[in-house]
C-alpha cells in the first residue's frame, strides 16, 4: 500500500529513510506522460544509497539524493509517497508532472572468499 508523506513530515521522515536504507544499492528512473505515452528513463542501477534530504528555496521544494559517486535532484517537489513495504522505495513527483522512482535491488551481492 502506499503512503502519502506530509509535506510538514519530509525533512524527519527522508532523515529516517535514509538511515533505514542507507548502504542499500537502488534503481532511480524518471517517468513523465507526453501526449498520452508514458516515457522512462532509468538513470543508475545497483549504486548503495547515501541519503536523502530536502531544501527549501523560496518556497518551494527540492529533493536531492545522494548515491555512491552520484547525485540526483528534484526541483519543485509536490508530492512524495512511499510503500509500506519493509524495503518499499519512494515516488517523488514534481510540478512539472514527472515522478522520479526510487527502488532497491532485490539481490545481495556477496563477496567471494
Amino acid at each position: 500500500m502506499t503512503k502519502i508523506i506530509e509535506k510538514s513530515d519530509w525533512k524527519e521522515f527522508l532523515r529516517h529513510f535514509s538511515t533505514r536504507h542507507g548502504g542499500k544499492r537502488t534503481r532511480l528512473g524518471v517517468f513523465e506522460i507526453r501526449d498520452g505515452v508514458v516515457n522512462d528513463l532509468w538513470i543508475e542501477d545497483g549504486l548503495p544509497l547515501l541519503g536523502i534530504d530536502v531544501d527549501t528555496k523560496e518556497g518551494r521544494q527540492s529533493v536531492g539524493i545522494a548515491f555512491e559517486k552520484f547525485r540526483h535532484s528534484i526541483e519543485n517537489v509536490s508530492t512524495i509517497s512511499s510503500s509500506d513495504e519493509v524495503d518499499g522505495g519512494l515516488d517523488i513527483h514534481d510540478d512539472d508532472g514527472k515522478t522520479t522512482a526510487l527502488r532497491f535491488e532485490d539481490y545481495v551481492i556477496e563477496s567471494e572468499d
